[in-house]
């Protein structure tokens, strides 16, 4: 009976023994095979990492959570690790929705390319804001299974930038090309229509002293008026195209006058004050400058209803600007002044570019004084 049950233990013990070598063995090559699959996947990631130009680097692993992050910036990698390390790719708010909702799809390679790109824009540590376009790959094994995730961001900021130095710079060259077009027809009206309106008074004043009768005089003194009307016109269009007075007198002086006839034009009072003292100015800033107060004042009456306008002209410096002040309805919130429409031309967002370019800028806001749209624009200038 002893000898029975010993022998039953003895089996039992044996199995056990052999249930556990058993375990033991297959976790043990779980555990070498997951170690040379993990190893192999290490490789490709900081393969990937240490091969790839972009700006910032972010591995996923199978559960979507941030498992490595880089960022080619030093200064900025200890607050990304600290801050995302761990975290689920949904939490990421910086990345674009086209990452976030982006599905892998089947395929035979390692790497599944393009899965996802989008651009947006991403705030760094230091402050500043960059746009940075993203890429998702995935890293699949050889059963097709994603092991990791990597995004990839470029920096666009500088070629964007670039890109907006070049649309200002076509700005620019695309207005300077109006004004020598507005000049020469100008000169055209000036030139052609002035000399045969000028024969046409002198050929009358002649007939008028040969009049038959009385009846061929009025019709005379009607045709006078007419040329007359006809004079006013056409030199109203020249100091439209090419006001007189700025070229002649200076931009004070062009602005009051714009400033009287505008007053005259639609029965609203307008106010200079006048603050450079007749600061020298070249041309093409004095043009520019003129343009904008034109296009600010146009706008006060047209879009905002306003019948009271203060145009002020201030200098500190080398720094010369002009704020344009109404008491109307002022820039709505919830449009932006400064997109360019097909209606309105560029408007005020060429006046931005091109106060840019002379190395001012524009701003935008509401009047203290009047109560309505207060929009200042200023420049650098050196002695004409």
């Amino acid at each position: 009976m002893i000898e029975t049950e010993s022998m039953q233990f003895i089996t039992a013990m044996a199995l056990t023994t052999g249930v556990i070598i058993l375990v033991v063995g297959m976790l043990a090559f779980h555990l070498v095979f997951s170690g040379k699959r993990l190893r192999k996947a290490q490789r490709l990631i900081d393969a990937a990492i240490e091969s790839s130009p972009a700006l910032l680097t972010i591995v996923f692993d199978e559960h979507d959570r941030v498992a490595e992050f880089k960022v080619q910036n030093s200064a900025s990698q200890e607050y990304f690790r600290k801050s995302f390390i761990g975290k689920k790719k949904q939490e990421l708010s910086f990345l674009p929705m086209e990452l976030l909702n982006s599905a892998g799809a089947a395929g035979d390679s390692a790497m599944e390319h393009d899965r996802g790109k989008a651009t947006a824009l991403l705030k760094m540590p230091e402050g500043n804001t960059l746009s940075i376009k993203w890429e998702m790959q995935d890293c699949k094994n050889d059963a097709g299974r994603t092991e990791f995730k990597i995004a990839r961001g470029y920096d666009l900021t500088a070629e964007l930038l670039q890109t907006q130095k070049k649309l200002k710079m076509l700005s620019v060259t695309s207005s300077e090309k109006e004004e020598r077009e507005r000049r020469r027809i100008a000169e055209d009206l000036h030139d052609r229509i002035g000399e045969v309106l000028m024969t046409s008074s002198r050929l009358l004043d002649e007939l008028k002293k040969k009049s038959p009768s009385t009846e061929f005089s009025r019709g005379l003194e009607e045709l006078d008026e007419t040329i007359k009307k006809f004079k006013r016109g056409t030199r109203s269009v020249i100091s439209d195209l090419v006001p007189p007075v700025l070229y002649n007198v200076g931009f004070a002086a062009a602005v009051d006058s714009l400033a009287v006839d505008f007053k005259q034009r639609h029965q609203i009072s307008i106010r200079l004050e006048d603050a450079w003292q007749d600061y020298p100015l070249n041309q093409e800033i004095a043009i520019f400058l003129y343009k904008a107060v034109r296009e600010f004042i146009m706008n006060a009456r047209k879009h905002g209803g306003a019948d009271e306008i203060l145009i002020a002209l201030t200098r500190r410096d080398d720094t010369l600007a002009v704020t344009v002040q109404d008491n109307g309805s002022g820039f709505e919130s919830e449009t932006n002044p400064l997109t360019p429409s097909a209606d309105a031309g560029f408007g005020l967002f060429n006046v931005k570019n091109r106060a840019e370019y002379y190395g001012g800028d524009m701003a935008i806001g509401k009047s203290t004084d009047l109560g309505g749209g207060k929009i200042t624009v200023w420049v650098t200038v050196t002695l004409s």
